[in-house]
């Protein structure tokens, strides 16, 4: 009698070993398939905001919560071409252009370069300033129609689209 509880305790006990490993393989494919559901969840909305090769105008810029509205007779423009990671714009005189990559903070501009025109010299130290802070931004959202783009230091600059 003992053999036959013996050979039923081990046949029970693996059954249940096996009945388990089947449910933790079905609990692992359904984690993993949950978490391929959340990482093309989060690609889609960082695709639906990022604006496409769009041309932007910059509107106002300077401390957060302190903006000074840009009055410039040129317009400060950027366009972000985020398929080809490219950037190029006007600074008020200058065309510039440049690359992008992405950062765990977020981005930054790559290889900026720029024309060499001469302009008055409010128009160049503006361009400057421009330059200056496009070179330091790490992040941008989108609300309302415009792209808002933080800069180090707790500044922004704000566009308007084209």
């Amino acid at each position: 009698m003992k053999p036959f509880y013996l050979v039923f305790t081990l046949f029970f006990g693996l059954s249940l070993i096996a009945c388990n490993s089947g449910a933790e393989k079905q609990a692992e494919e359904a984690v993993e398939e949950a978490a391929e559901t959340v990482e093309q969840a989060a690609e889609d909305v960082k695709e639906a905001v990022k604006p496409k090769a769009k041309t932007w105008k910059l509107v106002s810029y300077g401390e957060k919560g302190q903006l000074t509205t840009y009055e410039g007779e040129q317009p400060i423009t950027l366009k972000m071409d985020m398929k080809e990671q490219k950037i190029s714009g006007s600074g008020g005189c200058n065309n510039y252009f440049g690359g992008m990559e992405t950062t765990e903070q977020g981005f930054r501009f790559t290889g900026m370069g720029s024309t060499k025109k001469a302009c008055p010299a409010e128009v160049m130290k503006m361009e400057d300033m421009y330059m200056k802070m496009l070179q330091k931004a790490n992040g941008f959202n989108i609300e309302d129609g415009q792209l808002i783009m933080d800069v180090e230091g707790g500044k922004q600059m704000v566009f308007a689209s084209m």
